[in-house]
């Protein structure tokens, strides 16, 4: 069985906009006024963004809290490469992380004592009480369940620039399957596992892992790792949130270990927000067996970058991947091991 799982490096490849730059450049300059305020928070006028930013969400009722707070941590690292994997660690930042041990009266309390909570936390309660007139008698309870429903504007406003990205690129299909194909696509004995939103080839059975635009149920969440029994913010895993859209699993539980596996990795960044899912792929094809699968990590060349660089990136997170499957399943062998014995293998595909 051929098994294809692809991330955003590969509709980025076939000239789709998808990446978080674009978005949120684009998204902000819709946004009147928004970007002015966020800003503001870089030139010590913290106070002046509290009062501005009730103006502004009042009059872009689309912009999100999570629009808002990504931007602002965009902002604050303008020579680095913001993407996707950084806005769902953000997330969980903010719920498990800085909001650890949450006390809605004590993050309001010292607000309205002038103390400059620049963090997530902190912009997420200036842009609550700003938009909601949120006070020290809100409940937890309300402030998590309006913070997902703003997460739902954050991913209605993403599959609304998506559409139409994909109906302003030409040629977007054609791409993709001239794409899929090279990566071992024409495979009769084929299917897909998508972490993005967007493409499905003909004839190929497609699992979504985060929703599709298709069935207009896109996730951004965090890893089920960071869930805690009984906590409201639970709501926030994408797993957890996948179960509400789609009653199917992810992926049988197992192969069949009797047949050889051909697994190819393409465009994913290989992140840790998605090893949860990444360790259930490689459950599947049965990999602690060694002797059947075969997983080959593809990749093409991006913003100037050298092919040894590119590879040398790959390989990086591709040893990550396996070396903390190995270690959660207690396993002796290594990534190193795998590589050795060609169980593992590279290949650039050139586009």
């Amino acid at each position: 069985m051929n098994l294809i799982a692809i991330g955003n490096g590969f509709d980025l490849n076939c000239g789709l906009k998808s990446s978080f730059y674009d978005y949120i450049c684009q998204s902000m300059s819709g946004f009147n006024d928004v970007e002015k305020v966020c800003r503001l928070i870089f030139v010590n006028k913290l106070d002046v963004f509290f009062d501005s930013i009730k103006s502004a969400t009042k009059n872009n009722k689309s912009c999100s809290a999570w629009d808002i707070l990504f931007f602002v941590f965009y902002l604050e690292k303008p020579d680095e490469k913001y993407l996707w994997c950084n806005v769902e660690d953000d997330i969980r930042k903010s719920l498990f992380e800085n909001l650890n041990n949450f006390s809605w009266n004590h993050v309001y309390e010292q607000i309205h004592s002038n103390l400059i909570l620049f963090n997530e936390s902190g912009l997420l309660a200036y842009f609550m009480i700003a938009r909601y007139g949120f006070n020290s008698t809100t409940s937890e309870k309300d402030f998590y369940g309006i913070l997902l429903e703003e997460l739902h504007l954050f991913e209605k406003n993403f599959s609304k620039y998506l559409n139409s990205q994909i109906s302003n690129t030409n040629a977007y299909s054609e791409k993709c399957n001239k794409l899929f194909e090279k990566i071992g696509g024409n495979n009769t004995n084929t299917k897909l596992i998508s972490f993005n939103y967007t493409y499905s080839p003909p004839l190929v059975e497609t699992t979504y892992v985060h929703g599709s635009l298709h069935d207009d149920n896109i996730i951004i969440g965090i890893n089920l790792s960071d869930k805690v029994d009984y906590d409201i913010r639970n709501s926030f895993s994408k797993d957890i949130r996948r179960t509400e859209i789609d009653s199917n699993h992810f992926i049988d539980d197992t192969g069949s270990h009797d047949q050889a596996f051909n697994v190819t990795f393409y465009g994913l960044s290989l992140d840790k927000e998605d090893y949860d899912y990444l360790f259930l792929v490689l459950d599947f094809i049965g990999f602690l067996t060694l002797n059947q699968s075969h997983i080959i990590f593809s990749y093409s060349l991006y913003d100037d970058k050298t092919s040894k660089a590119i590879l040398d990136e790959v390989k990086n997170r591709a040893k990550c991947l396996i070396n903390s499957y190995f270690l959660k399943k207690k396993f002796i062998f290594s990534f190193t091991y795998c590589v050795e014995h060609k169980i593992i293998e590279f290949k650039e595909i050139k586009t």
